[in-house]
């Protein structure tokens, strides 16, 4: 079983987020295989909707016929994992 981790929406905190993402990639590498894939836009001057939510859903949309991975899990440049978070992930 693979799993695919599709980065979605604007490039918000990218260093920063996805430096703090590492640890739970590391942590998950050592159980499983696994891929990720960034479909991040650059900005959101040419979304299909105006409110927020539509959008980040038609984005994963979009970035999943891209995917083939058994197991895709969004996840935004801007989330945030603690240390003692990672485990139970």
């Amino acid at each position: 079983m693979e799993i695919a981790f599709v980065y979605t929406g604007e490039k918000r905190f990218e260093k920063i987020g996805k430096e703090n993402h590492r640890h739970l990639f590391q942590t998950l590498s050592e159980f499983t295989s696994f891929k990720i894939i960034d479909k991040c836009k650059e900005n959101r001057n040419n979304d299909e909707f105006e409110l927020s939510g539509p959008n980040q859903v038609w984005d994963f949309y979009k970035a999943i016929d891209d995917v083939k991975e058994d197991i895709i899990i969004r996840i935004r440049t801007d989330i945030w994992f603690t240390p003692s978070s990672v485990p139970h992930i």
